[in-house]
């Protein structure tokens, strides 16, 4: 195709691609960023990932820190803190598909499937 998702060529590194509210009993939602509700089509990077998360019982992202700390921080503080939690949720283990080679994300989407 020559428009979509599909033309960044050169490597990013992580980036947002949704978000996850995570509530008391276990639930999770989870919001794929530029796909509606065809997530493995058009996003199948994210639908690997996140097939592989759910599977897993692995968590999307770290957690942030309790409302109560949240507003009991500085401004200097708080910026601290979202910076370091942004450093973590950029890294590894929320972050990061294991190439395995020869095998496209389809291919790895219909393994995990099977």
């Amino acid at each position: 195709p020559k428009f979509g998702p599909d033309l960044q060529v050169a490597p990013t590194g992580a980036q947002m691609g949704g978000s996850v509210v995570d509530y008391e009993n276990g639930l999770s939602f989870l919001t794929v960023h530029g796909s509606g509700h065809m997530v493995p089509q058009f996003r199948p990077q994210a639908a690997l990932h996140m097939v592989r998360k759910v599977l897993g019982d692995e968590m999307f992202s770290p957690p942030l820190p309790e409302d109560g700390i949240l507003e009991s921080m500085s401004e200097r503080e708080f910026q601290k803190a979202m910076d370091e939690w942004t450093d973590a949720a950029r890294s590894p283990p929320y972050v990061g598909v294991e190439e395995e080679e020869g095998a496209t994300l389809m291919q790895r989407a219909e393994q995990l499937m099977a």
